[in-house]
């Protein structure tokens, strides 16, 4: 048997990027330390790993946070309703950009949104009809 795909977000505060996905994704907390926390569903793993102190002081974010949209990378979540998502994101820190940006491709509704830090993800449901 295959192990789960996995996925890392390096993260300036990896409690409140933790509590943002597995709220949003559905994930549970698998395991924590000071250093990570990994979150897990039955399909796959994310961990979300602190950012050393040296590079961290570095970085500052503004508010609302600037969505990083330079990296070559995008995390696509299954979620079960872009408008519950929505909500979750923006309870958590993050955004799930409105209905307006919905597109549909590959029998998959999809919007692009941000986590607390401006990492880029994108969220998809079984297209209607």
């Amino acid at each position: 048997m295959n192990p789960p795909a996995e996925a890392a977000i390096y993260a300036v505060d990896p409690g409140r990027v933790a509590a943002f996905y597995e709220a949003v994704a559905g994930l549970a907390v698998a395991e924590s330390t000071p250093e990570f926390i990994e979150l897990r569903s039955a399909l796959w793993r994310l961990s979300i790993v602190r950012i050393p102190v040296a590079i961290a002081t570095g970085i500052s974010f503004t508010v609302p946070v600037t969505r990083r949209e330079e990296t070559p990378i995008k995390l696509v979540l299954p979620v079960a309703s872009l408008e519950t998502a929505r909500e979750v994101a923006a309870v958590h820190g993050g955004v799930v950009d409105g209905q307006e940006a919905e597109w549909t491709w590959h029998h998959t509704t999809r919007c692009d949104g941000h986590d607390p830090e401006g990492n880029v993800f994108q969220c998809a449901v079984p297209a209607r009809g």
